[in-house]
């Protein structure tokens, strides 16, 4: 079972409570809440790797991906707004690999917690201490 750390709030957003327990699903591999909130055409797009169109293509190729049944699951921002939704933190897979990601979710309407789609940013963090940017002119 996946170790999960999410940051508090009000507790008073379901949307929120949502994500959190979807995540918390993606972590351990349960499909079952996965599944019952797909749209039939969902699409999901993890930029510049790969995408999945489609509930059950998504649900087939989830299993084999990196974010699927994982050590550890850091939530670090979870905002939801009308029909959107972002949720942002880190990803440690079973093999210690870590990963930072920003999700940009698309609900099926203002109300409800069915899915159109969620595109992902995910980048893999190096293990040597790389400078990106850097405030040095």
């Amino acid at each position: 079972m996946a170790k999960i750390n999410v940051q508090t709030d009000c507790g008073n957003a379901p949307r929120k409570v949502f994500l959190k327990e979807l995540y918390s699903s993606l972590a351990n591999g349960e499909k079952q809440l996965i599944s019952d909130h797909l749209q039939d055409n969902f699409v999901w797009q993890v930029v510049g790797h790969t995408s999945f169109t489609g509930k059950e293509k998504c649900l087939n190729k989830l299993s084999i991906q990196k974010i699927w049944k994982i050590k550890e699951l850091i939530i670090e921002t979870l905002i939801t707004h009308g029909s959107d939704a972002s949720v942002s933190g880190q990803i440690i897979s079973n093999d210690n690999t870590k990963f930072c990601f920003c999700d940009l979710i698309k609900f099926r309407g203002a109300g409800g917690t069915k899915l159109n789609s969620i595109t992902t940013f995910l980048i893999k963090v190096s293990k040597r201490n790389t400078v990106i940017m850097t405030d040095k002119v």
